[in-house]
């Protein structure tokens, strides 16, 4: 017979291979406690079909229970080290020797032995074998009672050993145990913690609906400060936005012009403190003779003066040159005199200057604008500037206002034409307009609707509403807008999620379903827990959402 010891790491697949190559049909594994091919029950099963297709007898020799339960589950020979010695040890022993004194105490002490050890593998045998046991019993009783303390070394070692391996089996058994309440302890005390530390629950509401449907018409009024239900009268707001522009033009027309050239000229008051009046016409002379006529009337401010000394003012104006022609596209001019103070002091003390180079003057032929460029142009403008203070007005409007689609007028206030075109060809035309709308806050509305469910007695929640707007007219003159208003939505019972959750903190999941059960006009109400472990609802208010569907 061969012996192989399996090594605790050894797979089962080595194993087998081990036990193919072995000579003898007869093979034992001794297999320590808690080897790897222990773990896993198909691995005797393995060795049982293998044992069957190579032939060979397979024995299981260890001191693990698994191993010796699973190697009896599937057919294979198995016993514990320890009673397979003591069994050898007995029927070696039984040796026929009369010889002497000694070997027959030798002999019985050995019968002695026996006897113990079929008593307890007896169960074991087949019925056959019974009466052979028993008849071998019978014989050894037979024999002279001995006393305890004549038994042998070996049977009194057997006896130690198995007790020994009993208490070991008890030992580990209990520490197993005792760990295992240890463990299970830990788990509940972290599963505790945790449920305690971010445990929450969800309540999910449903609530009872009722339809809600009312039609009134509305005034909102630009001079009231409050909402009236009684007359379903609103406060208006009346926003007014004006925006100009220039925009230029190709001129397609051409005829002989004699054009006078402008500049921008700033006045200086260099006399006095007091402001000083310039009618329009007014002349200022270019150092070698030029005139250029002021385009409108001016007030020179007054010189400020500081520490004694005047410091001059100035303003900006326009002029025209006095004559036609390119002879006039001058500039610039540090000083331009004031004729018409020549021979008084205020003459030294008034003065002019051209910043830049005056344009447009010249005599000859020159692009002009026809009367289709001009019309197609104040058009354009016409439309553009709209656009523009349109655009502007909406960007401009607070959010919290409702503006309605008959609520606006907009107005093109100015549209000038310069039919003079300029050195590249272009007149220019310059346009402004004018916006107003009539706008109310939807909150007022919304007002109006619960004061008339308060005056039927409803004591119910408007929920969900949606409002459409008709026949709407807007008087710009007063600043009235009269519509009307077709509401929808529905009803409930008034709720305060806030109440409900200070309610439920802390509470049991019992006491939970009641005060569920307590809410007014619930159709349905549901909770779900988490963690699912926690037994009862979080004592902070926060923890405790409240849905409604």
């Amino acid at each position: 017979m061969t012996k192989i010891t399996v090594d605790k790491r050894e797979d089962i697949a080595s194993l087998i291979e081990k036990v193919i190559k072995t000579k003898g049909k007869k093979v034992t594994l001794i297999v320590p406690r808690e080897a790897e091919i222990s773990t896993i029950e198909a691995n005797f099963k393995l060795l049982a079909r293998e044992a069957e297709l190579s032939d060979k007898e397979i024995a299981i020799e260890s001191i693990d229970e698994k191993v010796l339960g699973y190697a009896h589950k599937h057919g294979l020979a198995a016993e514990h080290p320890l009673f397979q010695h003591s069994k050898e040890k007995s029927l070696t022993d039984i040796v026929a020797d009369d010889d002497g004194d000694d070997s027959l105490k030798r002999s019985r002490k050995k019968k002695h032995n026996v006897h113990v050890v079929s008593e307890i593998v007896a169960e074991d045998e087949d019925d056959e074998d019974d009466e052979e046991e028993e008849d071998e019993i019978e014989e050894v009783e037979d024999q002279e009672q001995y006393e305890e303390e004549e038994e042998t070394p070996v049977h009194h070692g057997s006896k130690m050993r198995e007790e020994a391996y009993v208490s070991e089996l008890r030992s580990g058994w209990g520490k197993r145990i005792a760990w295992a309440g240890v463990g299970v302890a830990g788990i509940l005390m972290v599963l505790g913690i945790f449920g305690w530390s971010f445990g929450k629950v969800t309540v999910s509401l449903a609530f009872i609906k009722t339809p809600f449907d009312e039609a009134f018409t509305v005034t909102a009024e630009k001079d009231r400060e409050v909402a009236s239900a009684e007359n379903d009268i609103i406060p208006a707001v009346l926003f007014t936005e004006e925006k100009n522009l220039v925009q230029t033009f190709e001129a397609s027309g051409r005829e002989r012009v004699a054009r006078k050239a402008k500049a921008k000229v700033t006045i200086y008051n260099a006399f006095n403190s007091k402001p000083q009046v310039l009618v329009a016409t007014t002349r200022l002379q270019t150092p070698d003779g030029k005139i250029f006529r002021l385009d409108e009337q001016i007030t020179v401010p007054g010189a400020n003066v500081e520490d004694g000394q005047i410091v001059p003012s100035s303003i900006e104006a326009t002029a025209t040159a006095d004559e036609p022609g390119e002879e006039y596209n001058i500039g610039p001019i540090s000083k331009l005199t004031i004729p018409g103070f020549k021979g008084s002091d205020r003459y030294e003390g008034f003065y002019a200057s051209i910043n830049e180079r005056a344009e447009g003057g010249m005599v000859g032929e020159a692009p002009v604008p026809t009367d289709e460029d001009v019309k197609e142009a104040e058009a354009k403008t016409r439309e553009a500037v709209l656009a523009a203070v349109s655009t502007s007005l909406s960007r401009r409007l607070p959010e919290e206002y409702t503006l309605l689609d008959d609520a606006s007028r907009t107005t093109v206030t100015k549209l000038t034409v310069n039919t003079e075109a300029d050195e590249s060809g272009k007149f220019s035309v310059f346009g402004e307009a004018e916006q107003q709308v009539l706008v109310f806050r939807e909150r007022d509305i919304l007002f109006l609707l619960g004061e008339k469910q308060q005056a039927a007695s409803l004591e119910k929640e408007l929920q969900d509403v949606k409002l459409s707007y008709s026949d709407v007219v807007a008087n710009f003159e007063d600043g009235t807008l009269t519509f009307g208003v077709s509401a929808n939505g529905v009803l409930v019972s008034p709720f305060s999620r806030g109440e409900l959750q200070d309610r439920l903190a802390g509470q049991s999941f019992d006491s939970l379903k009641r005060e569920l059960a307590s809410v007014s006009g619930v159709s349905e109400a549901k909770f779900f827990v988490y963690p699912p472990w926690i037994w009862n609802v979080p004592g902070d208010p926060n923890r405790i959402e409240v849905e409604v569907e």
